[in-house]
């Protein structure tokens, strides 16, 4: 898989009926966005939930953070 930006391909996209469409030549050859895939807290294995399951403690940082936080040591745990 790769990642397109796909707002690129149009870009003066205006609807012409049932007929408009991006061809498979377009997106082939639209360029690859550089991205890299979020790991959030909930399923770091960094991340240890407290007793209220509202909070997440970073064992790599120290901080809590809530369940939908991530950051550049986001490792996702198997499972």
């Amino acid at each position: 898989m790769r990642l397109i930006d796909a707002d690129a391909l149009m870009p003066n996209a205006e609807y012409k009926g049932k007929n408009d469409f991006v061809s498979a030549r377009d997106i082939a050859n639209a360029h690859t966005i550089d991205a890299v895939p979020v790991v959030r807290c909930k399923d770091c294995i960094n991340g240890k939930p407290l007793d209220n399951g509202d909070v997440i403690k970073c064992m790599m940082i120290g901080h809590n953070n809530p369940p939908h936080s991530y950051c550049w040591w986001g490792e996702r745990r198997e499972g």
